[in-house]
């Protein structure tokens, strides 16, 4: 019986986190049951229609999305909450439906539940939510709309991943060649200039497993040294680089294009390119990227940028499998220094090393966290 400014008073002074284990606490306590209790469920949408109670969660779900993407569901998400976001899916299902699963779900904590009672609260939720005049449940231009009434879960990720491909453009994956016959022409022809003319010494490449997801993090001396990493390799890789190298000539862009190069867009945060590396490590490619987002001018590492940090935790976080494998290189920045033109006869070596454990930086999401990812990444590529 709180009123409204109670209500919101004591939502202000609590603390709600979300773990990445998918445990929600309030104040320290674990309450990822409770609030899918039939008593919270019950009370939901009373709640949920107080205009000082919408405002707090807004804020808050808009905080958890700050440094990193999300998946998020809700009845006012795609149209309040993130507007903006990269992908709407509307959910759907006949209240029959809805209320055999929620009575499935129930019956395994309260053996009292009935069914005809979960189908009238459904109904009256579903009507008091559609038309309350803050934040009501309406279906947003632009989502996609799915019937799951009849589908599995299964098949419902399979329609939303199918939806998602399709937008980047993506076919089943196949757009990250596993076979590139450009690719291996050119790392052919590139691996005979690197060993003959230059002469290039690479160790460690039984740390890179033969099959499966390997995010390969590189210091970064000169241009030489994407080049120098797709040669060493027995499996084909792709690239992340700046995207103004894809405007030098158009020629050029193609070039790097049909070398698996995907553009990054240094102002901000480039989500495409998030996704697009998550995309290719979970199709159980190789990922080569330059933590320190660009070539140490020294000869000496650099501090990586925390970009990586969060798309390892991402990648992590949403079930990707991969091995993250640190790599140093040394004489690229005496064969082709910075401001060069010609590239002169060095030695050049690379050396692999073991998978970097990571596990107990990934509990959470947020900036330290990233940060310290980052951290460990040049720990170990400097100790390779």
């Amino acid at each position: 019986n709180d009123s409204e400014d109670d209500i919101v008073a004591i939502e202000r002074k609590i603390k709600i986190e979300y773990k990445a284990s998918d445990k929600i606490v309030i104040d320290g306590n674990d309450v990822t049951e409770e609030i899918r209790s039939h008593e919270v469920t019950r009370h939901v949408s009373t709640v949920a229609a107080y205009k000082g109670v919408r405002d707090v969660v807004v804020k808050i779900l808009r905080e958890l999305t700050a440094d990193c993407g999300v998946v998020m569901e809700g009845r006012d998400i795609g149209s309040v909450v993130l507007p903006n976001a990269d992908f709407k899916f509307y959910l759907d299902a006949t209240i029959a439906e809805r209320a055999q699963r929620r009575y499935k779900e129930l019956k395994k904590r309260d053996k009292n539940v009935e069914l005809y009672k979960i189908q009238l609260e459904i109904k009256h939720r579903d009507k008091k939510d559609s038309s309350r005049e803050i934040a009501p449940l309406v279906f947003e231009p632009g989502a996609t709309y799915i019937d799951t009434s009849a589908l599995t879960l299964k098949e419902v990720m399979s329609l939303i991943i199918k939806k998602i491909n399709s937008i980047l453009k993506i076919d089943n994956i196949s757009f990250f060649h596993s076979s590139n016959l450009f690719y291996s022409i050119v790392s052919f022809v590139l691996r005979v200039g690197y060993v003959k003319y230059l002469g290039i010494n690479v160790q460690g490449l039984s740390n890179i497993p033969a099959t499966g997801g390997v995010l390969l993090v590189c210091n970064h001396l000169s241009h030489l040294d994407p080049p120098a990493v797709a040669v060493s390799l027995s499996r084909q890789a792709s690239f992340i680089a700046r995207s103004s190298l894809f405007e030098v000539t158009p020629l050029f862009g193609w070039i790097l294009k049909n070398l698996n190069v995907y553009p990054l867009n240094r102002e901000g945060i480039d989500r495409d390119v998030f996704k697009r590396v998550m995309a290719i490590l979970d199709a159980g490619m190789i990922c080569l990227i330059f933590p320190e987002g660009t070539r140490s001018k020294t000869g000496q590492l650099q501090p990586a940028k925390p970009g990586i940090g969060m798309i390892i935790a991402m990648a992590k976080n949403n079930g990707v499998r991969f091995n993250v494998i640190p790599c140093k290189i040394t004489g690229t920045d005496k064969a082709f220094p910075i401001g060069a033109k010609w590239i002169k006869r060095e030695q050049i070596n690379l050396k692999f090393g073991k998978p970097i454990d990571l596990s107990d930086l990934l509990e959470k999401q947020d900036k330290h966290s990233y940060r310290a990812i980052a951290d460990r990444l040049m720990e170990h590529i400097g100790g390779v």
